[in-house]
């Protein structure tokens, strides 16, 4: 496995700058965390309402349909500001790379040697046995930056 390689200084990255980049990184990744729990709660609240809603008795259809209404329009606005307000919030502290773009690091483990994927395939890492795919959101957890290496974050993104 290759050091993490410091773009600015064209070196690898010392243990130090390593522990202070990531302590710089542990409150985005806290709050993208919380961001990604908040939409989450949005959607669970949305859904139980809406289910309420159509098997539930008449009366409770009665007041709760107006509500679910409500909420889901309220649920889109939130969602929205929400996705606008997380994208391009994920950088690397380091070579400030976007971490939601896949690099020629694993972003999983942090070890070279991605292999790219192709038209049909996602890119894979041989380290970890794991595929990046991408359909209706990220199916892989960020702990590392793609692009220089850097390991981030323990619990992952």
């Amino acid at each position: 496995m290759l050091t993490p390689f410091n773009p600015t200084t064209n070196a690898p990255y010392t243990a130090a700058e390593q522990a202070r980049l990531r302590a710089e990184f542990a409150p985005v990744a806290a709050t993208y965390r919380r961001q990604k729990r908040f939409v989450g709660w949005c959607v669970g609240i949305l859904a139980a309402g809406m289910l309420l809603s159509a098997v539930g008795p008449a009366s409770v259809s009665t007041i709760v349909g107006p509500l679910v209404g409500f909420g889901f329009v309220a649920c889109v606005v939130v969602g929205v500001v929400m996705a606008v307000r997380m994208a391009g919030q994920l950088r690397c502290p380091g070579c400030a790379g976007d971490l939601e773009q896949i690099g020629t690091y694993c972003p999983e483990c942090g070890s070279a040697g991605l292999e790219p994927g192709s038209w049909f395939s996602a890119p894979h890492c041989p380290t970890c046995d794991r595929k990046m795919r991408r359909n209706k959101g990220r199916h892989y957890t960020i702990r590392a930056c793609s692009h220089c290496g850097l390991y981030l974050d323990d619990e992952g993104v």
